[in-house]
């Protein structure tokens, strides 16, 4: 599997995640962003594996929506750490 295919499944299953949590709270795009300290519009694009977010967003929306590290990590595809 090459770096970009690994990052986008990264990506995807992330935005995956976290719209799914979102839902789970019962939270709007708008509550969550505005709680993440986002743009609606950042939000969005993050749930639909459209945007790469930086650490501190990560972070932050993983807080709001109690995502546990251990959760996060999960959303890595394992067969990817042999390429890396």
């Amino acid at each position: 599997m090459k770096i970009h295919e690994i990052k986008r499944k990264i990506t995807v299953g992330f935005g995956k995640t976290v719209r799914q949590r979102r839902r789970e709270l019962g939270l709007s795009e708008e509550e969550l962003a505005w709680r993440a300290k986002i743009s609606d519009r950042e939000l969005r694009n993050i749930e639909h594996g459209r945007a790469n977010p930086k650490a501190d967003t990560v972070i932050s929306l993983c807080v709001h929506l109690n995502i546990s590290t251990d959760e996060f990590y999960n959303i890595y595809p394992e067969e990817g750490f042999d390429y890396v």
